[in-house]
């Protein structure tokens, strides 16, 4: 599902674009103590991975699909 949403640039003018994404994956420690959630549409998985390596990642993608059916928008779910 595609929502129209604003963005205001640093020089004040404004942006429209479409969002097409319901969930963000980051490997970014802090996230949840940099960014509000609240009244978000888009939902967050935080991954504890070695390193953003592909070998790192691979081991943890069947439980990254398992959460994505659950998940809410403005959720933050962690992946150990």
């Amino acid at each position: 599902m595609r929502q129209w949403s604003t963005l205001v640039t640093a020089t004040g003018g404004v942006v429209s674009c479409v969002t097409i994404f319901q969930v963000f994956i980051t490997l970014d420690q802090g996230i949840e103590y940099e960014q509000n959630l609240m009244g978000r549409r888009i939902a967050i998985v935080l991954m504890r991975a070695r390193s953003s390596r592909l070998v790192d990642l691979v081991p943890h993608v069947a439980e990254i699909l398992e959460k994505l059916g659950s998940i809410e928008p403005g959720q933050l779910v962690q992946i150990p």
